[in-house]
C-alpha cells in the first residue's frame, strides 16, 4: 500500500488537480491518503477519499503539537503531495520528508 501525505495552502490546492495527482501516481496500487485533518487541502483531500473510498488516515493534533505531528506523519508516509507556495507550514512538512530521503512532489495549480 502506498501511503500519501497531501499538504499545502488552500489557496494553492484544487480538487480536480489533485484528483488528476492521485489518478496519476498509483499506477493500480491500492493507497493511504494522510491528512493533518486541518482546513484548505486536508478538508479536500479527506473528501476526495470518502469519494473514491480510498482509506484514510488522520495525524489531528494541536498548533502547538505540529511539528512532532509533522515528524509522525512523515516517518509513516511513502511519498508527500504538496501544494506549496512557499509557506512554512508547508516547509516543514517538505524538511521531515527530505530527512528521510522520501518522495516529495511539489504539485502546480492551473
Amino acid at each position: 500500500m502506498l501511503k500519501i501525505i497531501v499538504a499545502g495552502c488552500s489557496t494553492e490546492a484544487e480538487y480536480e488537480i489533485l484528483k488528476d495527482y492521485l489518478n496519476n501516481f498509483n499506477d493500480g496500487k491500492e493507497i493511504e491518503i494522510i491528512s493533518a485533518g486541518e482546513r484548505g487541502v486536508d478538508a479536500l483531500v479527506e473528501h476526495l477519499a470518502c469519494e473514491k473510498k480510498i482509506k484514510l488516515k488522520r495525524f489531528s493534533a494541536h498548533w502547538s503539537e505540529r511539528d512532532k505531528r509533522n515528524k509522525e506523519m512523515a516517518e509513516y508516509a511513502d511519498v508527500l503531495f504538496a501544494f506549496w507556495n512557499g509557506s512554512q507550514k508547508v516547509k516543514d512538512i517538505v524538511g521531515e520528508m527530505k530527512k528521510l530521503h522520501k518522495n516529495v512532489v511539489v504539485c502546480k495549480s492551473r
